[in-house]
């Protein structure tokens, strides 16, 4: 707001999800910026309605997510069976988001291994995590791995995540996926009416449909959610078809060197004003 009341042009790199949810910062938005940088395909369309002047030029994750260790090392690293299935567990990046979904990550876990008896575990703790006795716990049941998510998502059989941006990287791996969101009771019932998009995760925004399976919980019942979880190990076809839709997510993203891009535009924008 200063820098526009001062006569500069103003440039937004990275729009608010206002599209999920309160709408009235658009005005704001309107008011005070001058050229919007927008990373998700259906952004553009969105903020134009609204005579905001919107870019898109790509996503940066294309770039940033990339596999840098073979299969067979990152097997032979981790002590994994290269012949038996991988399920990989996603709990989020903050502290909040882990103690809710770690429990229930476990439960789900519990019972996965009871019926794929050569099935094989591992949980991603992203970094800056405290070391705590969740993580503690999920040692006591799993592995435990940092600082390589990139190939945990491309490696496993299919992966658990908690929605975020991580739905979007696992995406981009094409990893078969299921979503899941735990939230209180009340703050389920004020969602329903504040939250104006039908998907939580972000694949499924950009396609328009539910291609990855989601699961808003307010209680503790794992059941629906271990069946799509069975369901989707033992059907291959339907695996292969999610990385199909997968594909059109990734394409939709744009190819490599949006920042470059967006950085290059940014500076033409600029020399144009002059």
């Amino acid at each position: 707001k200063i820098a526009k009341k001062m006569g500069y042009p103003v440039i937004y790199y990275v729009a608010p999800q206002v599209w999920a949810w309160n709408k009235g910062r658009i005005k704001i938005i309107k008011k005070y910026v001058d050229r919007l940088y927008v990373i998700l395909p259906f952004e553009k369309e969105f903020f134009q309605k609204y005579g905001i002047d919107t870019v898109f030029l790509g996503h940066p994750l294309v770039d940033l997510a990339n596999v840098n260790i073979s299969k067979k090392i990152f097997n032979e690293i981790y002590g994994l069976n290269s012949e038996a299935p991988i399920v990989s567990f996603f709990p989020g990046s903050r502290e909040a988001e882990v103690e809710k979904h770690i429990p229930f990550f476990l439960k789900i876990w519990e019972i996965l291994k009871k019926r794929i008896t050569n099935i094989q575990g591992i949980m991603v703790r992203s970094s800056g995590l405290s070391e705590n006795f969740l993580w503690r716990e999920v040692k006591k049941e799993m592995i435990v791995i940092e600082n390589t998510q990139y190939e945990v998502l491309r490696y496993s059989t299919l992966s658990v995540l908690a929605s975020g941006t991580v739905t979007l990287e696992s995406a981009i791996m094409g990893t078969p996926a299921v979503v899941v969101y735990k939230v209180p009771l009340w703050l389920y019932h004020i969602g329903r009416y504040l939250v104006k998009v039908p998907y939580i995760s972000l694949p499924n925004l950009i396609l328009e449909k539910e291609v990855y399976p989601e699961f808003i919980y307010v209680k503790e019942n794992v059941d629906e959610i271990v069946n799509t979880i069975l369901t989707l190990f033992k059907d291959s076809e339907k695996r292969e078809k999610i990385r199909e839709e997968l594909q059109k997510v990734r394409e939709k993203l744009g190819p490599k060197g949006a920042t470059l891009r967006i950085a290059e535009d940014m500076v033409n924008y600029i020399h144009s004003l002059r």
